[in-house]
């Protein structure tokens, strides 16, 4: 359901069902030894690319493949990440970050992405929205935003959902 005061939807009935699937987790030792598996399996040997990539693609000093382990990270517990693009002066993409993906939402249009703490307990803590992110995107500071596309619905569906009775 759409919240009226803010615009987004609410990702589950109280609005926590990402923070319910990283509790899995963080407190089942099997399923966090399964996601670290898959993780260092889908990552493989690295990444091999030929285009100009710098060293380092945001201001915490990480490298491609420390962005690109988040994000996968972040797609075998949740079902998607997100990933902030930040543009120089010339349009340019120059800085990525992964967004904590407990932390977004989105309109029902998925053209808006919202990020903020969305927990009961912190409703009064600063939520930004930011423009989805496309190629030609002309704004400074956009998402880009990927749901598995399996999912049904506004947010993803994670690949593991049959099994959540077995892992709770």
């Amino acid at each position: 359901k759409t919240s009226n005061s803010k615009g987004y939807v609410s990702y589950g009935d109280s609005d926590d069902y990402p923070n319910y699937l990283y509790e899995l987790y963080e407190n089942s030792s099997l399923f966090n030894a399964i996601v670290a598996t898959m993780s260092d399996y889908v990552f493989g040997d690295g990444i091999e690319t030929h285009a100009k990539i710098p060293k380092f693609l945001n201001r915490k000093f990480e490298t491609l493949e420390d962005v690109i382990k988040k994000m996968i990270h972040s797609y075998i517990i949740f079902g998607g990440f997100a990933v902030q693009a930040i543009r120089n002066r010339n349009g340019e993409v120059c800085e990525l970050n992964v967004c904590d993906f407990r932390k977004i939402r989105t309109n029902e249009d998925e053209d808006t992405i919202y990020y903020g703490d969305f927990s009961a307990y912190s409703r009064k803590n600063k939520i930004i929205s930011y423009p989805r992110f496309t190629p030609n995107t002309v704004y400074n500071n956009s998402i880009f935003y990927y749901k598995n596309p399996n999912s049904k619905g506004i947010y993803p569906t994670p690949t593991y959902i049959g099994a959540i009775k077995a892992i709770e």
